[in-house]
């Protein structure tokens, strides 16, 4: 009697390589450099007050790590119980967007038009994460999130300081399929790819763009370049062939049309460029 054989759903396929990941990853945690002389240690209240949140109560936190890249320190404020971070392998995705110089070309669909970004690194001295629960008190600066939705937000605090927030709640992020349906800790990983590529770059393209498309073509082509190297970033670290990625980077390639002015299409996948990525280990865990 013949049976037929069933393939694999992707996502088990990714949890069987995430699990795979994890058990082949070391531990420890530790400072890469010597960091920006400008960029010091600071108590966690400072960082609340620097990262312009006084709604959050310092007195509620669990954990806190200064990342060092060699290029910058990063402070982490954990107000989740439970998280775990590996500073060496955090520091290598930060690393990887410090020194990151490219010049990626995003399609204009409306307009038939391409407009190319350059991607270089942007020196802010302070950089700050902070990662609360559900329930937490939010900033103003952090809009209006989805209810019971985790959700980031990366944005320059003033001239020096820029900060991620960054909230764990019950409904997954929106990263798209596969990643959302990955374990939380795992969708973490993402999560702090795409930030790091916000906090750690400077995504611009032509000043006449402005005029053509509205100032905010210079924000939205930062979230499609952001979006694409984190999803690539976080099948790298999964060990996800090039033809899995291809098909979720084709999947992703022509986000929502924005409220106002045109969308952007990321560049098609380049399996040369995919395969050169660093393959950074597990960054979170969380028991």
């Amino acid at each position: 009697m013949s049976r037929t054989h069933r393939p694999i759903p992707l996502v088990v396929l990714l949890l069987l390589m995430l699990v795979a990941s994890a058990c082949g990853s070391g531990g420890g945690s530790g400072t890469g450099g010597a960091g920006d002389p400008v960029a010091t240690a600071e108590p966690p209240a400072t960082v609340l007050v620097n990262s312009q949140y006084p709604q959050l109560d310092v007195g509620g936190l669990k954990r806190s790590w200064l990342v060092d890249s060699g290029e910058h320190l990063t402070h982490v404020l954990s107000f989740v119980d439970g998280l775990s971070i590996d500073e060496a392998k955090a520091a290598d995705a930060l690393r990887y967007f410090e020194r990151l110089r490219v010049d990626i070309e995003l399609e204009v669909p409306a307009d038939a038009a391409r407009l190319t970004y350059r991607v270089r690194p942007r020196n802010y001295p302070q950089r700050y994460v902070v990662i609360v629960p559900d329930g937490a008190p939010l900033p103003q600066w952090a809009g209006r999130p989805e209810a019971a939705r985790s959700f980031t937000s990366t944005r320059p605090v003033n001239v020096d300081h820029a900060v991620t927030l960054i909230r764990v709640a019950e409904k997954p992020f929106v990263l798209g399929a596969p990643f959302e349906e990955l374990p939380r800790a795992a969708q973490l990983d993402a999560v702090f790819f795409n930030a790091a590529c916000a906090r750690s770059t400077s995504i611009t393209t032509d000043p006449d763009a402005a005029y053509t498309y509205g100032a905010n073509i210079h924000n939205r082509g930062e979230g499609v370049i952001c979006a694409a190297e984190g999803r690539q970033l976080a099948g790298r670290r999964l060990g996800m062939p090039a033809s899995v990625a291809a098909e979720i980077a084709a999947a992703n390639r022509f986000p929502p049309a924005p409220a106002q002015g045109p969308a952007l299409a990321a560049p098609p996948f380049d399996e040369s460029r995919y395969a050169q990525l660093p393959a950074i280990g597990v960054i979170f865990s969380l028991s």
